[in-house]
């Protein structure tokens, strides 16, 4: 892991980021999504889950998944706000899962858009590598159309 990378998000969470936020509509249609193909109750995992915006209406909805996340505050956060399911959080980026551990549903939401092409690139593809075969790949980026509310 980068650890300036980590450092920046710590800061990010420690400043309260995402404390209060609402979780976004995608939200609902990967819950669909997932009830259409059978999915609930299948584990799977949420790389960048964070301090659990999106992650816990996900697991609320039925959703067994693996939060993972390269901020050690975000996934304290988390854990703090679900003690229950601190097992399933993961301190760490993709390279931090075993090898050949496999999910039938993985998700990212805004969280393949950080880095160049090259790294976005190899994000998606190690992810990809940890998605059963016919499984459900869920990813949501911000696009040059996307009403960005937050400073950077």
């Amino acid at each position: 892991m980068d650890e300036r990378v980590v450092g920046s998000w710590d800061a990010e969470y420690a400043a309260g980021r995402y404390r209060h936020a609402a979780p976004v509509e995608f939200v609902r249609d990967i819950v669909a999504a997932a009830q259409g193909e059978g999915l609930i109750g299948a584990e799977g995992l949420y790389v960048g889950c964070g301090n659990g915006r999106n992650y816990v209406p996900l697991v609320d909805a039925g959703l067994d998944l693996v939060g993972l996340d390269v901020s050690h505050t975000a996934i304290g956060q988390l854990a703090e706000r679900i003690p229950e399911r601190r097992h399933r959080l993961v301190h760490g980026d993709l390279s931090t899962l075993r090898s050949g551990r496999k999910f039938a549903i993985v998700i990212g939401i805004q969280v393949f858009q950080h880095g160049d092409r090259a790294v976005v690139h190899e994000h998606i593809r190690l992810a990809q590598e940890h998605l059963t075969a016919g499984g459900l790949f869920c990813l949501r980026v911000n696009a040059v159309g996307t009403d960005v509310v937050t400073r950077h």
